[in-house]
């Protein structure tokens, strides 16, 4: 039976969102496509229906993840100031330590992408853009940003090195998870408590 337009753009989601899922969870290179498309539901045979390469996927998964990432991201943001505390106790939690698949694409990608083509780094840093701009936003508009140094840090400066702290905290706490538990916990509380103070203090 021939698929209408709006089954093949619905199918092509499954097997991104899938992807997306996949990518995050266990890595790259660690998703052979014949597991993929057998968790969107397809046979490994119909992938070539949608994309040229995996390449080619790997590339939509990524700018897939931070779209849907930063999208709710910013809604929550928006809806009310309170939630910037919120959502950086959220990121730096136990929780989404242990749920990459459903958590940040920048802590759970960033680790492969440099080994990926340069299209799919442009998707990571396009993402990675976005994501420190609605940081920036939030800061700039109910947070100080002088620092404590001798000049005032920009706003895109201060929501680069937020950003680069909660996912470097974020990467070694997975890193060791398995071997030493209470380390891991105790990177997630030390960041948690650095990014609260720094978001209340400005500095």
């Amino acid at each position: 039976m021939r698929l209408t337009k709006k089954q093949i753009i619905e199918n092509r989601k499954r097997i991104v969102d899938a992807a997306a899922y996949l990518f995050r969870r266990d890595g790259f290179d660690a998703v052979g496509l014949a597991d993929l498309m057998k968790s969107a539901g397809f046979t490994h045979g119909g992938f070539y229906n949608h994309f040229s390469s995996k390449d080619a996927l790997v590339e939509e998964a990524c700018r897939a993840s931070f779209d849907s990432y930063t999208t709710r991201l910013a809604a929550s943001l928006d809806a009310s100031p309170e939630h910037f505390a919120k959502a950086l106790k959220a990121y730096l939690s136990l929780a989404h330590r242990d749920d990459p698949g459903n958590g940040c694409p920048t802590a759970s990608l960033v680790a492969d992408v440099q080994r990926q083509s340069a299209c799919v780094q442009a998707a990571f840093a396009a993402g990675l853009n976005t994501y420190a701009a609605i940081l920036g936003k939030h800061l700039s508009k109910s947070l100080p940003i002088a620092d404590a140094g001798s000049r005032k840090a920009t706003t895109r400066e201060r929501s680069l090195r937020l950003l680069s702290e909660i996912v470097g905290a974020m990467m070694l706490s997975r890193a060791v998870k398995k071997h030493d538990p209470a380390l891991s916990k105790e990177i997630i509380n030390a960041s948690r408590a650095h990014a609260a103070a720094e978001s209340l203090s400005g500095t």
